[in-house]
Order: C-alpha cells, then structure tokens, then sequence
C-alpha cells in the first residue's frame, strides 16, 4: 500500500543521496554500471536512468519516463548516470534498438506498440520540423540561427537511420524489425501471389509486412518502401517439356 511506497521511496532518496555525495569518489566501473542497470522507480516499475528526461513530448510509457517529483531532488545525480532534459532523435532510435534486444524477437504488447508508434511520429515530426519558415521576424537573428540548426540535426539524425536501413519499425505480428526488411502491402493481388492466401502474417526470408498500424505517409518518411515498388514480376517463357526417353517428345 502507500506506507509501504513511502518506505520505499525514502530508502531510495536515502541511496541516491549516498551516490550524491560519494560520486566523485567512485571509480569509473562504478559509475558505468550504475548507468547500464535500473535503479530509478517508476511507478511500479524501476528503469534506468538513461530512459529518464525532465520532459517529453508524449507518454511512452513503458519505456521512455519523466523523472518523478519524489526523486527531483536528484536531478543532477541522474544527469551523470545518462538522465537528459528531453529526447533527442537519436535517443529514440537508441531506445528502439534496446527494445529490439530486450524482446528478443517476440511481438510487442498493446501498450508497447502504443509507445513504438508515438515515438516513430515524433521521429517523423523532426524531418517534417526542418522546413525553414518566412514568418519569423519576432525572433532575433541568434535565435533563429540556432532554431534551424538544432532543426536540421534533429532530422539528419533520422535521415542517417532511414537511410542505412536500420530504423526499427514493427511488421504486421508486431515484431520490431529494420525498415529495410519490410515492406507496405500496396497490392494485396500481388502480395496473395507471393505469400499466398494467408499473406498477411506470412514471411519469405527476412521480408514481412509493416505493421497496418503504420500509415503509408508514416512508412514513407521512416524508409519503409511498398511491395509494388520492391517486387521485379518478369515473365519467363515456357520451356517444352521433355519426353522420359530424352527425344523432343514430338
């Protein structure tokens, strides 16, 4: 119950007020290990601190936090073990990979889809932010000097990842996968002719379909290419059979 949160709460203030006055003095492993492992309560969860921000744009849960107020008090404490003030495109691509490992190839629940498809929009937002606006004579040169460039390195970032193939997105049995190993079902007549009836689950090699989930617009600003686009249909001219004796079967 809540007594038994509050004692947890104030032994955890207690440990994180130790680190806080010991952190100097603990040697880089230390440090590093504090770092790699969950340490910080959340709710009834406890994440790593990397996974903390004092902002974000949307709820992730389960996978991306703000820090809690109970533990404001340590804001710079987890700023040294991985905690930033928001989100950056390449903490997302970051997170996306570590949930790829994490699940270890089994499909993602509702709330995590939830989570994956939000922070896959808000990548999407960063590309479509890098568009240099006219109407910004309120703001000092400085400023929006600076505005573009934190703009264009924002959406560089996904650039990079899109264009390497490896953005994670999930396919259509909510398994994370790379964008380059799956494709927009825009021809479900095509798609029945490769995979057969039961297309939508099915898989040929290291090709599946995106999640439905995902938009068509979505797809093609994270990289995901169509079928139509990725499948070469070229006719092959019937060869005569041959007759069991080996003739020409005449």
């Amino acid at each position: 119950g809540g007594d038994r949160g509050g004692f947890f709460h104030g032994m955890m203030k207690q440990i994180f007020g130790y680190l806080s006055s010991r952190f100097e003095q603990l040697d880089a492993k230390d440090v590093q290990m504090l770092r790699q492992i969950p340490i910080v309560p959340v709710g009834s969860l406890v994440v790593k601190a990397s996974r903390l921000y004092l902002r974000l744009e949307d709820d992730l849960f389960p996978f991306m936090f703000e820090v809690p107020r109970v533990f404001g008090a340590f804001d710079s404490l987890f700023r040294r073990l991985g905690t930033q003030e928001y989100p950056r495109p390449n903490d997302y691509i970051r997170v996306l990979e570590e949930i790829h490992v994490e699940a270890r190839g089994q499909p993602l629940n509702i709330n995590e889809l939830a989570a994956v498809m939000k922070m896959l929009r808000l990548l999407a937002s960063k590309l479509l932010a890098w568009q240099p606006t006219r109407n910004q004579r309120h703001k000092n040169k400085k400023h929006e000097e600076e505005e573009k460039e934190k703009a264009f390195e924002q959406a560089n970032a996904v650039v990079e990842a899109r264009s390497s193939r490896r953005l994670l997105v999930p396919n259509a049995a909510n398994i994370l996968v790379r964008c380059g190993e799956c494709v927009l079902n825009d021809s479900p007549i095509l798609a029945r002719r490769i995979f057969g009836d039961n297309y939508e689950q099915q898989q040929k090699g290291q090709l599946s379909f995106v999640s439905p989930n995902l938009p068509p617009s979505l797809c093609q600003e994270l990289g995901v290419a169509t079928l139509s686009e990725s499948v070469a249909e070229v006719l092959v001219e019937a060869i005569p059979a041959q007759s069991p004796s080996g003739g020409g079967g005449g």
